[in-house]
């Protein structure tokens, strides 16, 4: 079944406001693992998986909608960053 998403044109200044940064939303995300008694391996290969299907789920929308805004690929730059950050942790 596909999905169809509705994008609003947003100013990159605003969606820099409402969006922590790739250090924060990594920490965040590996937390939320952290609490399961896991190997840290493990903890960072899940957050992987959960950041890549976040990023999948962007590229997925960009080729399906002929999406060519700034929006999406900044979105998809960002969750680069967040799985770049989850190494660091």
């Amino acid at each position: 079944m596909r999905h169809l998403l509705l994008w609003v044109r947003i100013p990159l200044w605003l969606l820099k406001l409402t969006i922590m940064s790739p250090q924060d939303k990594a920490k965040e995300i590996y937390d939320k693992f952290y609490g399961i008694p896991l190997y840290i391996k493990t903890i960072k290969q899940c957050c992987h998986i959960s950041v890549d299907e976040i990023i999948n789920t962007l590229n997925f929308d960009i080729k399906d909608l002929d999406v060519r805004g700034s929006v999406l690929i900044d979105l998809i730059h960002y969750w680069r960053e967040v799985k770049n950050e989850i190494e660091k942790l």
